[in-house]
């Protein structure tokens, strides 16, 4: 039993169009500063969850990815929540499946963050988790 969760954020510091140099250059400090202290407030509740990257563009992503022994993930959900107020402008998917979720344990999820906000939607590309992607059980086994 576990939960399995892979995500990334982007961190946008701002929507505007066309911004001063100066004052992108300010807000991208402050977003970036918040989104590394996110990241150590959470880290010892999420194993995976890195530090913000700068990719080869220059932005900067924070990912997680793992699987939980025990317990339901909360926290994964909770950064998320988390981020949506915080970073506002930033977005991002995390894919989470609960085995512990009852008759929902073979279903993965998505949240999504935009818009400062998160909406969690049943995932169809890789659910039912043990006909999709779980091929280790015999086909008589598999739930009909």
């Amino acid at each position: 039993m576990s939960f399995e969760y892979y995500g990334w954020i982007k961190v946008v510091p701002s929507d505007w169009d066309d911004p001063e140099p100066e004052e992108w250059r300010r807000r991208e400090a402050e977003v970036s500063r918040m989104a590394r202290d996110g990241v150590a407030t959470f880290r010892d509740r999420i194993p995976g969850l890195t530090v913000v990257t700068d990719a080869f563009d220059g932005a900067k992503v924070i990912h997680m990815h793992g699987a939980l022994k025990h317990g339901p993930g909360q926290a994964t959900k909770e950064f998320f929540a988390w981020a949506a107020e915080n970073l506002q402008v930033s977005y991002g998917l995390l894919y989470y499946c609960d085995s512990e979720a009852g008759e929902e344990g073979d279903q993965f999820f998505v949240v999504r963050l935009a818009a400062g906000e998160c909406t969690t939607h049943r995932d169809s590309l890789l659910s039912p988790k043990f006909d999709v992607v779980d091929l280790s059980r015999p086909p008589d086994d598999k739930a009909e």
